[in-house]
């Protein structure tokens, strides 16, 4: 729970309480879904949910916060269903409704298995723990249908903890608010 406080607060802490003196700040709020491939304590594929804001910076430069979740099926750990709260910052190309970009960032992959007795993921110094830091690369295309309605397609990679991948190709829908 307190994972999810702390996502909300980030999110108020990007929107803007009012627009600037050159103009609104464009904020959008985007659903997607995708597949998620994975090479944790097992491989394989599973279904991803993710809940995006990003907030222009400038022309090209975006900020972007997400909330994922992902049910994986492992190798010793039948069901594991992660939650993951990330971070990135994007530069894309304006072209007018179509916007390619990269970006870079990082998350925190957190094991959301209701027993809690035993400490599955290590953090990266060792210790017994709920989550590994994670490191992500993306790519794709924002296309805005209208004034408020974009569509989205993205590659994300990322390398999780020690060791472990994970790629998922998600697509979507956006409302600028």
């Amino acid at each position: 729970m307190k994972y999810v406080v702390s996502f909300l607060f980030a999110m108020a802490m990007i929107a803007p309480l009012e627009a600037s003196g050159q103009g609104a700040e464009h904020i959008t709020l985007w659903g997607m879904a995708g597949r998620f491939s994975f090479d944790l304590s097992g491989t394989g594929d599973a279904t991803v949910a993710i809940v995006r804001v990003d907030r222009n910076l400038s022309r090209v430069f975006l900020g972007e916060i997400g909330l994922g979740y992902t049910f994986t099926r492992q190798q010793f750990e039948q069901n594991i269903p992660y939650i993951f709260p990330e971070l990135q910052i994007q530069a894309q190309l304006p072209l007018g409704r179509w916007r390619p970009y990269l970006g870079a960032g990082g998350a925190l992959f957190i094991d959301a298995r209701s027993d809690r007795s035993s400490p599955y993921i290590t953090w990266p110094n060792g210790q017994p723990g709920r989550g590994e830091i994670a490191y992500s690369l993306s790519g794709g295309l924002r296309a805005f249908l209208t004034k408020r309605l974009g569509a989205r397609l993205e590659l994300r990679v990322r390398g999780i903890g020690r060791g472990g991948t994970g790629t998922d190709v998600a697509g979507g829908f956006g409302w600028r608010l």
